[in-house]
């Protein structure tokens, strides 16, 4: 039975297909962390699929590019 294994990636430098409306580009963000489920990754299809599927459901628009960047998302104790 596979198990999870979740990174988080920041996904930044976002190209939005924004149809070209300009107003709505610059409301966009230009860097967001997406968690990414390594598990069931069997190519870098696999990972660009859940990083586009997360953007365009969380901000309702397509993605034309973006660069990776490894992310830690540091705890804080309380």
């Amino acid at each position: 039975m596979p198990t999870d294994i979740y990174i988080t990636l920041l996904v930044k430098n976002i190209e939005w297909d924004t149809d070209g409306d300009e107003t709505v580009a610059a409301e966009l963000p230009s860097s967001v962390p997406v968690e990414v489920d390594l598990a069931s990754i069997q190519s870098f299809d696999c990972i660009n699929h859940q990083i586009c599927e997360y953007l365009s459901e969380e901000y309702g628009w397509l993605i034309s590019g973006y660069d990776l960047e490894g992310y830690s998302n540091r705890v804080q104790n309380q």
